[in-house]
């Protein structure tokens, strides 16, 4: 497992470039705003190289990233609107506990699975949220 911390578009590229060069095994990206401009980029290497690519977010996953595990937003969205009726009814934010995401959901996507020549175990398959096909 390598780390790149990357500040720029072309740090991306650099750093993606390189791992082509190493022939690296998988790409697992943290998505930000930096990375959202660069997804048709980050794609294109994968499909070239044959690289997986995964994600904590399903909308990466969407947009052709092979897998994703992440929480699942609407989920996140019904815990909030509970701690919100909480301190409408008068409790303090200060006394409720801090909450963490309570479901997390696997996405696979096995048209990019296809596309890179990955098969994916029915056992994973099984397990999965959410399989794009």
């Amino acid at each position: 497992v390598e780390e790149h911390a990357i500040k720029s578009a072309e740090e991306l590229k650099k750093s993606i470039s390189a791992l082509q060069q190493r022939e690296g095994d998988a790409l697992f990206h943290v998505p930000d705003d930096l990375m959202e401009g660069q997804a048709d980029f980050i794609f294109e290497v994968a499909r070239q190289k044959g690289l997986p690519t995964m994600f904590n977010e399903e909308s990466w996953v969407l947009k052709g990233g092979l897998a994703g595990y992440g929480p699942n937003y609407y989920q996140m969205g019904r815990q909030g609107a509970r701690v919100a009726d909480k301190i409408l009814k008068g409790a303090q934010p200060k006394d409720l506990p801090v909450e963490r995401a309570s479901k997390f959901d696997l996405v696979i996507n096995l048209r990019t699975a296809n596309a890179i020549g990955i098969t994916i175990p029915p056992e994973v398959l099984k397990r999965a949220d959410r399989v794009i096909r």
